[in-house]
């Protein structure tokens, strides 16, 4: 699909999908995504993942920089559908079913491409909490144990924890958060990232944090708003069952003591 580059003054005038979103509608096919911390990694990401599994997603069809702002566009599809954290209400059981059944055969196809690396799809650093800055702490790691010794050097910048809190951090991640699979994590498992046209799962959104990590990582980091959220998708914790008979329960319970690795474990 051929496009022509933007200028900013054109996105502006076609709106933001949300104040707080560098998301743009061009037309009825077509939406580009930008911003400061738009990444060539989400790009790769949609890629790999429309190339090596049945999950719906949006095609890319361009990436480029915008010569004026230095910022990353990607251009991709259009999809159109209801966002499932505000449509579970109006699904029946059958439905409900229907669609943690789709979810958790999406997972399991990411969890059948494994990683020789943590990072980002593309070999660049992790994008999560503890590793905001982006400096020699956020990888890409070459195994768990690396990865583990970045959490810890990323925990020790932030100044925020006791040196005893610092300790326990790290004899719970020496003792628990090793001999686990590096697989492709969406990373971003939340019902407002997931479409769908009645109970049929139509894209999931939003790959900027998509990246190769431990197995463990889709489970926690799905169940970091469990708490949290307001909606029956959230109060029902439906997010649960997408994920069973991989629950990482010793896992969760490391990253709810330690809520400064993913901001609110």
């Amino acid at each position: 699909m051929n496009t022509r580059e933007l200028s900013q003054e054109e996105l502006t005038r076609e709106g933001r999908f949300m104040k707080a979103s560098y998301t743009y509608k061009i037309d009825g096919k077509t939406v580009i995504k930008t911003g400061p911390c738009t990444r060539m990694a989400e790009a790769e990401a949609l890629k790999l993942v429309r190339d090596r599994t049945t999950i719906s997603v949006p095609e890319v069809y361009d990436v480029y920089t915008d010569e004026k702002s230095g910022m990353l566009r990607i251009v991709m599809e259009y999809i159109k559908g209801d966002t499932l954290r505000y449509a579970w209400d109006d699904f029946t059981p059958e439905d409900k079913e229907s669609v943690i059944s789709q979810l958790r055969g999406f997972v399991e196809q990411l969890r059948e491409i494994k990683g020789s690396f943590i990072g980002s799809v593309d070999g660049s650093r992790c994008l999560e909490h503890c590793f905001e800055k982006a400096d020699d702490t956020s990888g890409p790691f070459a195994d768990e144990s690396k990865f583990n010794e970045g959490i810890i050097k990323a925990l020790k910048r932030m100044k925020s924890l006791t040196n005893e809190h610092l300790k326990l951090a790290e004899d719970l991640f020496r003792m628990f958060m090793t001999g686990h699979e590096t697989v492709l994590t969406y990373n971003d498992l939340d019902g407002i990232n997931i479409l769908v046209r009645g109970s049929k799962v139509v894209a999931l959104l939003d790959w900027d944090r998509c990246g190769y990590y431990p197995d463990y990582w889709e489970y926690c980091t799905a169940m970091r708003w469990s708490n949290y959220g307001r909606e029956t998708w959230d109060r029902e914790r439906a997010y649960m069952n997408i994920f069973k008979p991989h629950m990482y329960e010793r896992e969760l319970s490391v990253l709810r003591l330690v809520p400064e690795v993913m901001g609110n474990a």
